[in-house]
């Protein structure tokens, strides 16, 4: 399946580059690493998430870092919806 992304989520993605690379410098490239193949792994495993807080969304979990991607299957793509840190309060809707 292909990995679609929202521009939301891009942002987001950004956002979180950004902090990391200021915050942690020593680590954020392992940080980013697992982040992009937990969401790359969704091509060969699309239910790997848990399922969404809203319906029709999956929920994935990354690991050992405090970040949650929600995503959607449509059609033959996976769509990245957000990408947020654990302890941020989620959007209510993607």
């Amino acid at each position: 399946m292909r990995i679609r992304w929202t521009k939301k989520a891009l942002k987001n993605l950004e956002d979180v580059f950004l902090f990391l690379k200021e915050e942690y410098p020593e680590n954020y490239q392992e940080i980013i690493s697992a982040l992009a193949e937990k969401i790359n792994g969704l091509a060969h495993s699309p239910q790997a998430g848990r399922p969404g807080r809203i319906f029709g969304t999956r929920e994935l979990v990354i690991g050992k870092y405090p970040y949650i991607v929600p995503y959607r299957i449509k059609d033959d793509s996976i769509q990245i919806l957000r990408i947020f840190h654990t302890s941020r309060n989620p959007p209510r809707q993607w």
